[in-house]
């Protein structure tokens, strides 16, 4: 019982990591694009619009299929924790699409870089360094949360 308390505790953080990774990537992409300020459930331009809108669809394209297929496979195998039922679906599929969707982010805020940006604060090089920092702090809390997962989730298997 403790070990599936710990599962659902290190899938809760890492899951908040994840998505907190994801969304700074997306503001990091934003913010290259030369789009400094947003209103949340407002008006925002045809770029931001745009950006936020595929990601939604990429979100559900992957967190749908991948947390119904975890949920099924746990359904067919007799015995699952109460953990094993709902964790795939409701926590994990969503977080594996959150850290492929902040990683494809990623690549494109490097590439945006790459290219050169608009005037303005991207030319501060303090800026930039603090934003590249910031994300890879967030991403190695991620990852290392995620291995807790995979760490916990082992600890609860049977022993052979």
């Amino acid at each position: 019982m403790m070990t599936g308390v710990i599962v659902v505790l290190a899938s809760v953080a890492a899951f908040l990591a994840a998505a907190k990774s994801h969304g700074r990537q997306l503001r990091l992409e934003r913010e290259v694009a030369g789009y400094w300020e947003v209103r949340f459930g407002g008006t925002n331009p045809p770029f931001v619009a745009a950006l936020w809108r595929r990601d939604r669809v990429r979100f559900w394209a992957i967190t749908l299929p991948l947390g119904l297929a975890w949920l099924a496979c746990r359904l067919a195998q007799p015995g699952s924790r109460w953990w094993e039922l709902w964790l795939p679906a409701v926590l994990w599929a969503p977080s594996v699409a959150f850290v492929a969707l902040g990683a494809a982010s990623l690549l494109r805020f490097g590439a945006a870089l790459r290219r050169g940006s608009p005037p303005g604060r991207l030319t501060d090089a303090a800026w930039l360094r603090r934003a590249i920092a910031g994300s890879a702090a967030w991403w190695l809390a991620t990852l290392v949360l995620i291995a807790a997962v995979g760490w916990a989730v082992r600890g609860a298997r049977p022993s052979a």
